[in-house]
């Protein structure tokens, strides 16, 4: 008499072994999303405010008429973000200005920026920031405060 086959068996389910590496995975990424939120990386930071660099007669940049930071004073929380855009033709700078009183609480300088360029800084002191176009020093002038 012929015997039947016997059924075969399921392979055994790798179903603890999975569930133990996709907890590990979970663990991990708490973790390290955790520990960049509490380094200021995530959820700290409000979103970019910006500044415009302009220049209302092209190729001309002598008054803080046609020439100049806007807004030109700008108040702003803790731990924003601001982006300065130039938008004008020619290169600008964002530098504080160190010989201001009061001196700002940190130094920043965008370096030479290009039309359409753009340079962001987060405040995370407070006190209030001049700043100034290197390029353009007796009338392009700002202040960021920071409350």
């Amino acid at each position: 008499m012929e015997q039947a086959p016997k059924p075969t068996e399921a392979p055994q389910a790798k179903g603890k072994k999975t569930w133990v590496i996709v907890a590990a995975v979970v663990i991990i990424v708490v973790v390290a999303v955790a520990g960049l939120y509490f380094a200021g990386y995530l959820g700290m930071q409000t979103a970019g405010t910006p500044v415009s660099i302009f220049e209302t007669t092209l190729n001309t940049c002598s008054t803080a008429t046609n020439c100049n930071f806007s807004p030109v004073s700008l108040p702003v929380a803790l731990n924003t973000k601001v982006t300065w855009t130039n938008n004008g033709q020619q290169p600008h700078t964002v530098t504080t200005n160190s010989t201001a009183s009061p001196a700002p609480p940190a130094a920043f300088d965008s370096g030479s920026m290009i039309q359409g360029q753009q340079f962001s800084h987060t405040f995370t002191v407070a006190g209030t920031y001049k700043y100034y176009c290197t390029i353009h020093p007796s009338f392009m002038k700002g202040e960021v405060i920071v409350t």
